[in-house]
């Protein structure tokens, strides 16, 4: 099994497979509040939710992709 420590500290690792030709590692944000895209205020009201492949640095010559669960976040005002 393998361990993947991302050192990033807003994120936490939910989920990591092995699918053979390659690593997937399923991560979130840890905070409940995010900026407005829109106004920038801080806000809890999820507006959307989206996951974001994004392809990292090879562990043992195997591609490694972080799937970013993600929310769009919008002020109530």
């Amino acid at each position: 099994m393998l361990s993947v420590s991302l050192e990033l500290p807003e994120f936490e690792v939910v989920k990591q497979e092995d699918l053979g030709y390659c690593f997937l590692v399923v991560v979130q944000k840890k905070s409940l509040e995010e900026r407005c895209s829109f106004c920038g205020f801080f806000s809890s009201f999820v507006h959307d939710r989206r996951t974001r492949k994004v392809r990292d640095l090879n562990i043992l010559n195997k591609p490694v992709y972080l799937l970013i669960r993600g929310s769009c976040r919008k002020s109530p005002q």
